[in-house]
């Protein structure tokens, strides 16, 4: 496997009379390429039931592509009416999801023989960032402190699991699901809900969602009270307050985009996969610092 990238750290400290300022960033480019596996097929596949039990290979090591890249099908759209089904054939005429029903999706027939398999699945993106970067700034000014530290990461995708509609129609959904076809017209992008249904058996781009993300991560204000309290026998009676993750700028519908792990049964050599750990909690604390 080869990794190629570049990290740069860049850091400024300065005062301007009482004024104490310092900022830190760093950045990270990386590029993964898997050069070699030693089988024929040049391939490891990744297991079944990524996400849920009866569910397709998902992703795979391959030569010439990222490690632990999705591998699925892709859609387009949902199946409005027994028409719009009747009519998707393929060039010799074939109806390629002849078994589909109104607000089904409609997969891509990707080598045009009129069936949807595995030979029709495509690179649907990596799951590893190609860039990941953090700043913290540090400010002081006649006893008042203030510090941030923000973190992020972009060009990743996740897989994710918030909506399996394979035989679970009855277990709870996220608010996505009011958003669910219901009828002509109103969802070409999710699909109808129902507990037979086995449209998600396939891994498809469904499943896949941009990873990229910016966490404000910590934030605190403090104030040493020696400094309006002349006569104190302390060095030092700080008071702060911070609060931990206190926002997350992202496009992702899950509970929290900073995902690592690669689904049951799966090793150690790819990621990811969101499989729906307890979200990560907003921390709002108070402390004194006392220095004698």
């Amino acid at each position: 496997m080869q990794n190629k990238g570049v990290k740069v750290a860049l850091s400024w400290r300065d005062r301007a009379g009482d004024f104490n300022y310092g900022v830190s960033t760093n950045f990270s480019f990386l590029k993964n390429k898997v050069t070699r596996i030693n089988n024929p097929e040049g391939i490891i596949h990744g297991p079944r039931g990524t996400l849920h039990a009866d569910q397709s290979e998902a992703y795979r090591a391959e030569v010439g592509f990222p490690i632990g890249y999705f591998w699925g099908l892709q859609t387009n759209g949902i199946f409005q009416n027994q028409q719009e089904i009747d009519n998707y054939k393929n060039s010799e005429g074939k109806v390629i999801q002849p078994n589909a029903e109104p607000g089904d999706i409609r997969f891509v027939d990707q080598n045009g023989d009129g069936v949807i398999d595995q030979n029709d699945n495509i690179n649907l993106g990596d799951p590893n960032p190609k860039f990941v970067f953090g700043l913290s700034i540090d400010l002081s000014y006649k006893g008042f402190d203030f510090n941030a530290i923000a973190n992020g990461v972009t060009g990743n995708k996740i897989m994710w699991n918030y909506f399996n509609n394979n035989g679970h129609g009855v277990y709870n959904w996220m608010d996505i699901a009011l958003d669910r076809w219901h009828g002509e017209g109103t969802s070409n992008s999710y699909p109808r809900i129902n507990t037979g249904s086995n449209q998600d058996i396939q891994m498809s781009d469904r499943f896949v969602a941009n990873g990229s993300y910016l966490r404000l991560t910590n934030l605190t204000l403090g104030y040493d009270f020696n400094r309006v309290w002349k006569n104190s026998p302390l060095q030092q009676s700080r008071f702060y307050v911070s609060v931990q993750n206190l926002f997350t700028i992202t496009s992702y519908k899950g509970f929290n985009p900073e995902v690592g792990s690669s689904g049951p049964s799966s090793g150690n050599w790819a990621g990811g996969v969101d499989t729906s750990p307890y979200p990560l909690a907003r921390t709002v604390m108070f402390g004194a610092s006392i220095k004698y």
